[in-house]
């Protein structure tokens, strides 16, 4: 039975045959930046969308900025392209309070996939790839821990580029008088840095006019993330 470890400097385990670890494999590409719209019933926020081909499982790491709000919308796979749709706010808003959109950089693990030119790889017991040896692994700088109804979290020092894994699963409902009607806006979380803090941030998730009022709601749940310091990804 083979059992082995690569650690780094400060003894962090990096690399085992009993786990698979997910190797950078670049920036997903940008496939377009559409603004929030809709008609005088419902509005919705805007995204931008990237994609990155890759044939196994992927992790998104995305940078906190101080500029505007980012939060991971969704995730998709056709074939062997993936889909990464990205809400990230400039730090201006449009007339029914939706955020304007902005290209980022989206940072992306593969897990271990043989491919021709496969130089070094390291394998488990069952023969299955578990390591990509040519990549640089996902390793992370801090676990972001954030108690249910708390907005913030101080980050270590040290991190040039921070990027986080994860996103906070918040909701927030207003509702407000609009003659006979109410405008209800939906509303979630993302990040944000605030001198020094990682702070998750409410953006506009839905927009919508109708005939009944809507009680206020807002639901801050414990989450854990993990934070990664994004420099020297090309």
């Amino acid at each position: 039975m083979s059992f082995v470890q690569i650690v780094n400097d400060t003894d962090e385990l990096v690399i085992s045959d009993r786990g698979i670890t997910y190797g950078y494999i670049g920036r997903a590409q940008l496939f377009g930046v559409a603004q929030a719209g809709g008609g005088t019933i419902t509005k919705t926020p805007g995204q931008s969308v990237y994609t990155i081909d890759w044939a196994g499982d992927i992790i998104v790491a995305l940078p906190v900025k101080a500029n505007g709000t980012t939060a991971l919308r969704n995730i998709s796979k056709s074939g062997n392209t993936w889909t990464i749709n990205v809400h990230k706010g400039n730090g201006a808003f449009d007339a029914n309070g939706f955020d304007i959109q902005e290209v980022t950089e989206v940072y992306v693990f593969g897990a271990p996939v043989l491919v021709p030119g496969f130089t070094a790889a390291l394998y488990g017991d069952d023969t299955s790839v578990c390591a990509d040896l040519t990549r640089q692994p996902l390793t992370y700088r801090a676990r972001l821990n954030i108690a249910a109804g708390s907005l913030s979290w101080d980050m270590p020092s040290g991190v040039a580029i921070p990027a986080i894994v994860g996103t906070p699963m918040d909701y927030n409902v207003t509702s407000v008088r609009d003659g006979a009607f109410y405008i209800i806006r939906n509303q979630a979380r993302g990040w944000q840095l605030v001198a020094g803090t990682v702070q998750r941030n409410i953006f506009q998730n839905r927009w919508r006019r109708e005939d009944g009022g809507a009680s206020a709601v807002d639901t801050i749940r414990q989450i854990s993330a993990i934070l990664i310091d994004a420099s020297g990804l090309a």
